[in-house]
């Protein structure tokens, strides 16, 4: 979602879908796309050089506990692979998701040497139009043959707008794993277009043989570390794990939870490690305000 274009031609956008990239592809929709140039600005560093920080020196009295502590890390380590934990897979979403479309995986047909011949024998509603000498168009057929609208077709390969239908018609489509065909009209902005083709290729940078430095723009973006899911330790599923060494002594780690009523129930399994543990509740109202809850119990 982008808003805020002003006098400069300055706008701000919300990414609020999980990614799993660290470039962003500026592109530009409409005539004389060169004539524009997208970027980012850059963030204001942040300014270290009033952070102070209090010396905490490790005392002597703390050796035996230090100590205790890796010897238990080390244990855990060595269980690692029956207790571990693991990237969460990103839901991602695509534009067109929702649309019916018809797909061609090229490996279930012979495969033809360029795209051209492909549209030509496998994928049907799509055609070319010559235009001039060597000069050609990609059509997608809509639903109402009797009313063409004359709009070209969205063509996307790997995620980037490719504008070049000469190139792609001639692009070896050998590299090219499936092609997703929409025949709805779509309007983007302030541009119609008559469906869509969606091209996957194999090796996912098929379009840097289009890219034209004229009309796009790629910048370096703030990659999000993977969510993940965290091992919980349970006793009551029947498992034989029970019998190996637990030597836990952070027992429940949940860095996102919503909790939509006055009581939560968090439930988890104490550790062969005696000792006072800490339970700790940090978070957030709906107004932003900080919550903090923090409680000891003992296990022996």
């Amino acid at each position: 979602m982008w808003q805020g274009l002003d006098t400069n031609g300055e706008f701000y956008f919300n990414v609020d879908s999980s990614y799993s990239g660290n470039q962003l592809v500026f592109q530009v929709l409409g005539k004389n796309p060169e004539d524009y140039k997208i970027g980012l600005k850059e963030p204001s560093p942040l300014e270290y050089s009033e952070l102070e920080f209090t010396p905490n020196p490790l005392l002597p009295e703390f050796r035996e506990e230090i100590l205790q502590r890796s010897i238990h890390n080390q244990i855990e380590n060595s269980y690692f692979q029956f207790r571990p934990d693991s990237a969460k897979t990103l839901d991602t979403k695509q534009i067109f998701d929702r649309k019916e479309k018809t797909t061609y995986l090229l490996d279930d047909y012979t495969r033809f040497k360029t795209v051209s011949e492909t549209l030509l024998e496998i994928i049907k509603d799509v055609s070319t139009e010559r235009i001039a000498k060597d000069q050609y168009l990609i059509r997608v057929k809509g639903y109402d043959y009797a009313s063409p609208s004359g709009n070209l077709p969205l063509i996307l390969m790997d995620g980037q707008i490719i504008t070049d239908h000469d190139a792609l018609l001639k692009y070896d489509a050998r590299n090219i794993e499936e092609i997703k065909v929409l025949r709805h009209e779509f309007i983007i902005g302030p541009e119609q277009f008559q469906g869509a083709l969606i091209i996957n290729t194999k090796n996912g940078n098929g379009y840097t043989s289009f890219q034209n430095a004229n009309d796009s723009s790629i910048v370096e973006i703030f990659k999000p570390e993977a969510r993940k899911n965290y091992f919980v330790q349970r006793y009551d599923n029947g498992k034989t794990d029970s019998r190996l060494p637990d030597d836990r002594i952070q027992l429940l780690w949940l860095p996102h939870k919503h909790i939509h009523k006055n009581e939560a129930d968090f439930n988890f399994f104490t550790s062969d490690v005696p000792g006072i543990f800490e339970i700790r509740i940090e978070g957030l109202t709906e107004e932003n305000l900080p919550v903090s809850v923090c409680e000891t119990f003992t296990v022996e």
